[in-house]
């Protein structure tokens, strides 16, 4: 049975989650207007960006997106001339997306900006706060991940895309 104490910290949980959500949804959506990105071309263009070229099944992987999903984002990314794809050096059948020059000057500008809007939230916490804060969030950011990898065998490939963002 929970006590009254962890039910009380629940609830603190779930309602600064939301409010983080919230905010980066917030965010997410002036990026997205500003870049002409949807999220899910973010997701992949900053996957790319992190592990260089991927298959479409590692990418597929990595956003836990569906053949199909994955196979329209990478579409809008070649037409943006952000992303192409290749054949695979080891393996011809195969294909490979990568990034373009174009792509990772896309990908910089993003991350400046997301960086940008971080910096701002984080100056509105007094600075003796903010390293504390900030081991805070790690922390719960490390245990939701261990509590989304639990979860992610469960999970067919469809419900982990919306459960991570993909």
């Amino acid at each position: 049975m929970a006590t009254s104490s962890s039910f009380r910290q629940a609830g603190r949980f779930l309602e600064s989650s939301r409010r983080l959500s919230r905010g980066s949804q917030l965010r997410d959506r002036a990026l997205s207007a500003e870049s002409e990105l949807s999220p899910a071309q973010w997701h992949a263009l900053d996957a790319l960006w992190e592990r260089g070229a991927l298959s479409m099944n590692e990418l597929a992987e990595e956003l836990r997106s569906s053949q199909s999903t994955l196979t329209r984002i990478v579409d809008q990314l070649e037409k943006k001339n952000l992303a192409r794809r290749r054949p695979a050096r080891e393996d011809r059948r195969k294909v490979e997306v990568q990034l373009t020059p174009q792509g990772e000057e896309s990908h910089e500008q993003l991350e400046d900006s997301i960086r940008g809007s971080c910096r701002e939230i984080l100056s509105l916490l007094p600075a003796p706060d903010r390293e504390r804060a900030l081991d805070g969030l790690e922390a719960l950011a490390l245990a939701t991940q261990r509590w989304v990898d639990r979860r992610r065998t469960d999970l067919p490939d469809s419900d982990a895309s919306s459960l991570l963002g993909a």
